[in-house]
This record gives structure tokens, sequence and C-alpha cells, in this order.
């Protein structure tokens, strides 16, 4: 009986997933699966994006086993298994017209999975993050609107309350950005000493110590050395790709698939699998270094138009942002600083 005890939980243990960072899109997710992938007691699937509680295709479809064997395919030896996967804060994609789901839908499914996993959400001020978003999906030619277009259209009631219940990334530009609806659903499902939550601009202000702060959090102690790459930025918005559609990570897609390509990669042996997995990420990092043409624009070219836009995006969030100060008790750092206590600003005394 305590053998069949141990067996049932050395499988179990397999088929776990220690931690997610679940965005937001647009923040930084990429920048710290580059640093977190240089952890020796971290494991990450060959490719950032490994979605499954979003995924209709893959939920519900895919056995959970599945999933967790093809999106790990390395070596064991590390402790800690993880995905950083931005869409986890989107609405479920590929849900059929008829079968709408709300922001309570994707913490449901992953606590129901793993009640005890930890998450780790990244945000960056909402309204760089919409416009960072358009610019993206405008130079892939998924959106052919102006940003103050998109932007006028998307802040229709009947707008957001569309594109908070389904997925299209080239609509979720204003809603993506509500962070206190959509963490407030994980606060709901999850303890918050599970939750740990960051700021773009703290990773990019201090590297070091933010890492320091996710290592602890998810139990691990820090490097001997911090990884080389700490404090360079991944992903930058860039004028024009070359290629959109297929990358590095779209062989690796296909090859997964292949019942002869898994024969192939399960016979290596581990030191083989570590040569190929350091080749496929140094492939994939120069891929998408030469993939990158031009900038996106400085803000000094951003039209009038845009301007306007960009401060009716601001009003729109701030009574979210006050919802998000709530819930981490503290103030996200794009919100005005509060006046302190006590100021000639605080004094509730009319003006003469």
């Amino acid at each position: 009986m305590t053998a069949a005890l141990g067996t049932e939980e050395a499988t179990a243990k397999e088929d776990i997933v220690d931690f997610l960072v679940i965005g937001a899109p647009k923040a930084g997710t990429t920048s710290l699966f580059e640093y977190l992938r240089h952890h020796p007691e971290i494991s990450l699937p060959p490719d950032k994006e490994a979605p499954y509680f979003n995924d209709d295709r893959v939920y519900g479809a895919v056995p959970w086993e599945e999933y967790v064997r093809n999106a790990f395919p390395g070596p064991e030896r590390r402790r800690l298994r993880a995905t950083i996967t931005p869409h986890y804060m989107f609405p479920v994609t590929h849900t059929a017209e008829s079968g709408e789901r709300d922001e309570y839908t994707v913490p449901r499914r992953i606590h129901q999975r793993l009640p005890g996993v930890r998450l780790i959400a990244i945000l960056r001020d909402p309204v760089e993050r919409a416009y960072s978003h358009h610019h993206q999906e405008a130079r892939r030619g998924h959106d052919d609107r102006g940003f103050a277009e998109a932007v006028d259209e998307l802040l229709r009631p009947t707008e957001l309350e569309r594109w908070r219940g389904r997925f299209d990334t080239a609509n979720c530009y204003v809603t993506t950005g509500e962070y206190g609806r959509i963490l407030g659903a994980y606060y709901e499902t999850f303890p918050a000493e599970q939750i740990l939550v960051l700021f773009t601009e703290e990773l990019a202000r201090d590297p070091e110590g933010t890492m320091r702060r996710i290592y602890d959090f998810v139990g691990v102690e820090p490097p001997p050395r911090p990884p080389r790459n700490l404090g360079k930025r991944y992903n930058v918005s860039a004028a024009e790709q070359r290629f959109d559609k297929v990358t590095p990570a779209t062989f690796v897609k296909v090859a997964s698939g292949n019942r002869f390509a898994r024969r192939i990669w399960h016979s290596l042996s581990e030191e083989g699998r570590k040569r190929v997995l350091a080749r496929y990420r140094q492939l994939d990092f120069r891929f998408h270094a030469w993939n990158r043409r031009g900038e996106a624009p400085a803000e000094e070219e951003i039209s009038a138009a845009d301007r306007a836009a960009l401060e009716r995006l601001r009003a729109h969030y701030a009574p979210d942002g006050e919802k998000l100060e709530a819930l981490l008790e503290r103030r996200p750092p794009w919100l005005p600083t509060l006046p302190r206590e006590g100021s000639p600003q605080s004094s509730s005394a009319p003006n003469p």
C-alpha cells in the first residue's frame, strides 16, 4: 500500500507545473523568459508560448499529461517547471461564438488542475501597453485602423462588453489593460500569497532585485552569478518584420507532433538534449534579432489625434487602476502620485 501511494505521488509530481507567468502581454514577459531559462533549477518549455488553460483547442482536447510531456521535453533534473503565457490574461481563445467565457474561466481552470501553483503577473502602464499592442497588430497587417479610430471604436460600451468575453488580438487593446478586473478574478480564486505582481518599470530599473523577488517567491536560490543577459530588453517593438508566421518555434511545434521526430528526441542522451536545446535557443534569439526592421515611432512622432486617444484611454483606465491598487495594497506607478497627508494639495478646504 505504501509503495502504491509512493508511485501515485511520483506520478502526480510528474504532472505538476510549479509556477505560471500569466502576463500581461507586451509588458516584459519575453524578458522574464530569457532571464529565467538560465536558472539551473527552473525548467521552461523551449518556446515561450505554451498555452493550455485559455485555448479551447487544447483544453479538454489534449490530456494534461500529454501537454506536460510535450511542453517539457528536456532533461527532468531541474526542480521546478514553469510556463510563461501572457494570454492567460486574455479571454479564452478559439471558443465558439455561442460559448463566451468571462474573466473567471482561466483562473478556475488553472485552480482545478493546479490549486497550489504560484502565479506571477508583470504589468505595464496600460495606455503604453495598448499603444504598443496596436502598433504590433497594425505592423502585422491584422488591423488597418489608425490608433485613434481603433480606440474610439473599442471604448464604446458595447465593444468593451463584447471583447471582455471574447478573444481577438486586434480588438483586445483596451480590455487587456483592465488589470484590476482581470487580476480580481485571480485573487478571488487563489490565495493572495500565491500571486506575485510586478511592474515593467521595476524590471527595467532594478532587474537583479526584481529577479531575486521572483526566485524567493517560487522557492529557489538565486544563481551564483546573475544571467549574462540580465537587463537586456527582448521583443522590443519594431516597425516591420521580415517574417511573421514562420519562426524557429514553428518548426518545433511541427516536430513535436511528429511521431518519428519525437522518437528521435527521446533516444538522445540527457547531454544530447541539452546541446540541441541550447542550439535552438541561440538560433531563436538570432532569428528574432534579424527579423526586426526599423524601430517603433518615437514619442515626438505621435500625432495629435493619437495623443488625444491616449488621454481618453488614461481616463478609461483610472477607475480600474484604483481597483488594482486596492487588490495589491500599493499604487501602480502609472497612476498620479497622491499628495502626502498634511500637504497643501491634500487640504479639503475650498479655494478662495
